[in-house]
C-alpha cells in the first residue's frame, strides 16, 4: 500500500538525522531497478481472463454495485487486475492524500539527494514473483467480503492509522496478519526471512538505514526477532 496520509508521513522529518548518518539506504525494493512494464503485467490476471469471469454474473453485479455505492469505485475499469490489488486500491482510496508521494518514495528521494548508496531489501524481480504467487481464491474471498462489509474496511484503516501514530508495531502486525489469511507465508513470513538476511548482509558493508512495511517488524517470525536471533543488538528509538 502506498501511504500518503499525514499520520504516517509525520515521522519522516524525525528520522532524517538517522538517514543523514547512514552510508547505505535500503528501500523495501530498489526503485531504480523497477521495470514498469513487467510490474504492470504481473498485476494483471492471466491473458483473456477478467474479474467478471471469476464470479457468477449476478454476484459480480452485486459486488460492482456495492463497491460503487460504498467507495465510488468503478470495478469495470479494473476488471483485468488481480483481485488482491483491487482490494489494495480500494484500501488506499480510504486514506488521506496529504502528500504528493508515498512515504517510501519520499525517503528514497531524500536518500538520493544525500548521495547515499542506494539499494533494496528485495529485488524488483522477487516482488513480481510474489504477485504471481498470490492465491486467487483468497483474494476473491477478500473482495466479496469487502463488498459485503464496507464499514469493516473503514474501521480497520482507522485502526491501522491509530497504530501507526502510536508506533504500536505489534498491533500493526496482528492486524496485517489477520487480513492476509492464507497469504501469510508468501507475503509475510518468507519475506521477513529474506529482509532480515539482506539487512544482516548490508550491515557488514557499512552503516545502514533500511525502510520496509511496519507489519514486517513484530511477531515471532518478524524481522526484528530474526535479527535478534542472528546476533544483532536491537535498541528501539522513540521518536
Amino acid at each position: 500500500m502506498h501511504v500518503r496520509d499525514h499520520a504516517v508521513h509525520q515521522f519522516a522529518e524525525k528520522v532524517s538525522p538517522y538517514l543523514e548518518q547512514a552510508e547505505i539506504f535500503a528501500g523495501e525494493m530498489n526503485l531504480a531497478e523497477v521495470n514498469v512494464a513487467q510490474l504492470q503485467l504481473a498485476k494483471k490476471l492471466p491473458p483473456g481472463v477478467t474479474i467478471m469471469d471469476l464470479f457468477p454474473k449476478k454476484k459480480y453485479l452485486k459486488i460492482q454495485r456495492s463497491l460503487a455505492r460504498s467507495f465510488d469505485f468503478d470495478l469495470d475499469k479494473f476488471k483485468g487486475l488481480h483481485p488482491f490489488l483491487i482490494v489494495a486500491l480500494i484500501s488506499e482510496s480510504q486514506l488521506s492524500k496529504d502528500h504528493a508521494e508515498s512515504l517510501d518514495q519520499f525517503l528514497w528521494q531524500e536518500a538520493e539527494r544525500l548521495n547515499k548508496r542506494m539499494t533494496g531489501l528485495e529485488s524488483a524481480e522477487y516482488q513480481i514473483e510474489i504477485m504471481r504467487k498470490m492465491p486467487l481464491e483468497t483474494s476473491l474471498r477478500q473482495l466479496k467480503h469487502l463488498a459485503r462489509s464496507p464499514q469493516k474496511l473503514r474501521r480497520e484503516i482507522q485502526r491501522m492509522l491509530t497504530y501507526y501514530e502510536s508506533q504500536n508495531i505489534r498491533q500493526l502486525y496482528i492486524l496485517g496478519k489477520r487480513q492476509l489469511q492464507d497469504m501469510r507465508r508468501v507475503l509475510l513470513y518468507d519475506r521477513n526471512t529474506g529482509m532480515a538476511n539482506r539487512i544482516k548482509w548490508l550491515m557488514q558493508e557499512g552503516s545502514l538505514f533500511a525502510t520496509f512495511g511496519a507489519g514486517h517488524l513484530a511477531g515471532a517470525k518478524g524481522v526484528l526477532r530474526k535479527l535478534k536471533l542472528s546476533g544483532v543488538k536491537i535498541e528501539p528509538i522513540i521518536i
